[in-house]
């Protein structure tokens, strides 16, 4: 029998979780500092053309697909559960995530200068096709989810039908009529 003390064991693979999280988090902070460069460069660009109502343009278009995606998704149902499971251990992972991103915020992003460097040396027209790649994926993956729910909404032959019933009508073997027979004699003992 397990004592109340052999649960407070941390477990190896639960170092290696916990630790995965705050290196996570480092980079998801880096993640920001590299963006950061690349927006700072589309913005000198923008307002040296005088195009910012393209910029703006681009980003309503941006936040629809993103908006679309989230609801394609099903996004506010996944954290609902997650905030309905009221598990620490996801808790507990989301704060070391979030100390792995302050160690990145705390220096200014480890690679910042590197990043600028970097950013600087690539022509505009590749960072903003580099920022629009990942616009093009959820687009490919809101056509997927869409072209997969047409395909599951139309009708399939009788014979391939593989679907539950959902009411009486559906019944078209009188299957309901035997499976209810047999649960009554299994409740009554055979009578």
């Amino acid at each position: 029998m397990k004592t109340p003390s052999s649960y407070r064991k941390i477990r190896p693979t639960e170092i290696a979780t916990q630790a995965q999280a705050v290196v996570m988090g480092f980079v998801l902070g880096e993640i920001w500092y590299f963006t950061q460069a690349i927006a700072l460069s589309l913005n000198s660009y923008i307002t040296s053309s005088g195009q910012q109502g393209i910029a703006l343009t681009a980003c309503a278009v941006s936040l629809i697909i993103i908006l679309s995606y989230a609801y394609f998704r099903n996004v506010t149902s996944d954290i609902k559960w997650l905030w309905n499971s009221n598990r620490a251990s996801l808790i507990g992972l989301g704060i070391l995530a979030i100390l792995g991103y302050s160690i990145s915020a705390v220096v200014g992003g480890v690679g910042t200068s590197i990043y600028q460097e970097l950013v600087a040396k690539v022509p505009i027209t590749q960072l903003i096709l580099l920022v629009s790649i990942p616009l093009a994926i959820v687009l490919l993956f809101i056509l997927k989810t869409t072209v997969r729910r047409d395909r599951e909404n139309r009708s399939l032959p009788f014979f391939l039908n593989d679907q539950n019933i959902k009411n009486k009508e559906e019944d078209l073997l009188g299957v309901n009529k035997r499976d209810k027979r047999l649960a009554d004699r299994v409740l009554n003992g055979g009578k």
